[in-house]
């Protein structure tokens, strides 16, 4: 409903210090603006999320998920090796904005402003030269075990939903910022009346087409809107649908428990993508459990059939395997003939045997089979 999210109007300024200079984009739960900090003089990125009841208690504030997510990095002393070694995206600030006479807060996240997703990267890469997509994946595997390590040992944190759009690249040069800011202006870019919302909606731009790409930076992993937190080390967490459709590993799909594994099983689907444009397991157009049976049936022909320990822990497993641990066939889905094998990767073919080592220390049945990002880091596939 567009009711849920906060009037912005370009060239306004929030807080007294935000000015608000284009749109880059809008979900479900949030807009994002790009913006110029008056104070500090420079140009950011501020999300503003859909409106949620004022709590009733001063204690309860800014307790939402995400909140709770930054204000833990904050907290954290996390020990860094180096400056650039931890990559992910942290807020510069985050409050809330009041609206509808103050009945309905809005919380705003201040981060530094991304030229494009790794989505967008991909999909210029020339397909005639498959060792730019080598060089990159490593890259940005590198970079998000990196910060996965530290979110997962240091801030006791699961990100919870890696993916190419949540893995982002800011530019390298800082002042770029402002030159785009001005050929924005020019541009002179509208807004148009919605009568059902009754009022203005502003067209988004992509900062992607203002910055060439020989100045886009580092890949960082961003968005903890769906970040959960630990309360111990090493903490289980109950049977819920985290993760995007499609990136969803066995454990969450079987409605099992799962823990930080399922980030790194997310690093695996985001590697295969690079390396051979297409998702590890496909994409499944049926909803509940004949979806789950397509994905599971995929995971059955790459991973062969899961362990015993592994159905035991399944409270649905009935739907998917009989007590020998045999396919069923119950959604009329037989388990495909293919393999990891059979997949065209980018990679030289005297380097795929390392490859499909480092994959198969990531897509595993039982969790706790699954490689750290420790682990992973030191891969012999990965430093070649």
């Amino acid at each position: 409903s567009p009711e849920l999210f906060y009037p912005v109007r370009v060239g306004a300024t929030l807080k007294g210090r935000y000015l608000i200079v284009a749109k880059l984009g809008w979900g479900c739960h949030a807009t994002v603006w790009y913006c110029c900090d008056k104070v500090q003089k420079r140009y950011l990125a501020l999300k503003i999320g859909t409106a949620q009841r004022v709590a009733s208690s001063k204690s309860a504030k800014l307790e939402s998920p995400e909140f709770a997510a930054y204000r833990r990095l904050e907290e954290c002393n996390i020990d860094l090796p180096s400056t650039e070694c931890f990559l992910a995206r942290e807020a510069a600030e985050y409050f809330t904005l009041r609206s509808c006479g103050g009945k309905f807060e809005h919380p705003c996240f201040v981060f530094p402003a991304a030229v494009a997703d790794l989505g967008m990267l991909q999909a210029g890469l020339s397909q005639r030269c498959p060792s730019e997509s080598v060089q990159l994946c490593k890259q940005v595997v590198k970079s998000l075990l990196t910060a996965l390590d530290i979110l997962h040992t240091q801030a006791g944190m699961v990100h919870c939903d890696i993916k190419p759009d949540n893995i982002l690249f800011s530019a390298s040069d800082e002042s770029i910022y402002a030159d785009v800011a001005k050929t924005m202006k020019k541009r002179a870019l509208g807004a148009r009346w919605s009568r059902k919302g009754r009022r203005s909606t502003w067209e988004s731009v992509h900062l992607s087409e203002f910055v060439p790409k020989e100045f886009w930076g580092h890949p960082v992993l961003g968005d903890l809107g769906e970040a959960r937190i630990c309360k111990t080390e090493g903490q289980r967490f109950k049977a819920a649908e985290v993760c995007s459709v499609g990136f969803r590993p066995a454990e969450i799909i079987c409605g099992m428990e799962w823990g930080s594994e399922v980030d790194i099983w997310g690093v695996g689907m985001v590697a295969v993508i690079l390396l051979s444009n297409q998702l590890m397991f496909g994409f499944s157009r049926q909803n509940g459990d004949h979806a789950h049976a397509e994905y599971l049936a995929r995971m059955q022909a790459i991973m062969s059939a899961p362990p015993k320990e592994f159905l035991d822990r399944m409270p649905r497993g009935k739907n998917y395997w009989d007590k020998n641990g045999q396919w069923t066939k119950k959604f009329g889905v037989e388990v495909p003939n293919r393999s990891i094998e059979s997949i065209r990767w980018k990679v030289e073919e005297d380097q795929e045997p390392a490859l499909l080592e480092f994959l198969r220390g990531i897509f595993t049945w039982l969790p706790e089979e699954r490689k750290s990002a420790r682990e992973l880091l030191d891969d012999a596939w990965l430093q070649s």
